[in-house]
């Protein structure tokens, strides 16, 4: 069951987010020192901040449990940033992450979005297989100075 979360369900959101990026950061030796706003090392002041600023913060439950997260932004012209979509390791490979997509590509489109954006790893071939499955195409790759690794943008249009 996915419900809209709640600023009493952040701490509980806060851990599954870490956990869930820890194999991210694991595998690319990612470390506060050399990527501190890596969502993998967020802090309870970055979700408050999101959830404050409007941001649709949606978690999966099985059984009572927090396995899942997911984040949806609307920037402008129906235009939604998909971000923090998060499923704890021991819970993947059983179709939580395509369920909670097309949860997001639902919710977009009653908001009246007609796009969905996400910036992912360039290295996390795995992940940009999963979006190009799910209907994601690329839209280029940028590198940040702040950032120890390039970023790829990828979108859906509904």
């Amino acid at each position: 069951m996915i419900v809209k979360l709640e600023k009493e369900h952040l701490p509980e959101c806060l851990d599954v987010i870490r956990k869930s990026f820890s194999t991210e950061v694991e595998k690319l030796g990612l470390n506060e020192q050399n990527c501190p706003d890596h969502i993998g090392f967020a802090k309870m002041e970055k979700l408050e901040y999101h959830l404050n600023c409007g941001v649709h913060m949606y978690g999966l439950y099985d059984n009572k449990q927090l396995i899942g997260h997911i984040s949806l932004s609307e920037k402008e012209n129906g235009v939604f940033d998909l971000y923090n979509l998060s499923i704890l390791p021991e819970h993947r490979n059983n179709g939580y992450g395509t369920f909670m997509l097309n949860f997001a590509k639902v919710k977009v489109r009653e908001m009246g979005g007609k796009k969905i954006t996400v910036a992912i790893i360039e290295k996390n071939t795995i992940l940009r297989d999963w979006y190009r499955v799910n209907g994601f195409v690329q839209r280029g790759t940028k590198r940040y100075e702040h950032l120890p690794y390039p970023v790829r943008y990828m979108e859906w249009k509904s």
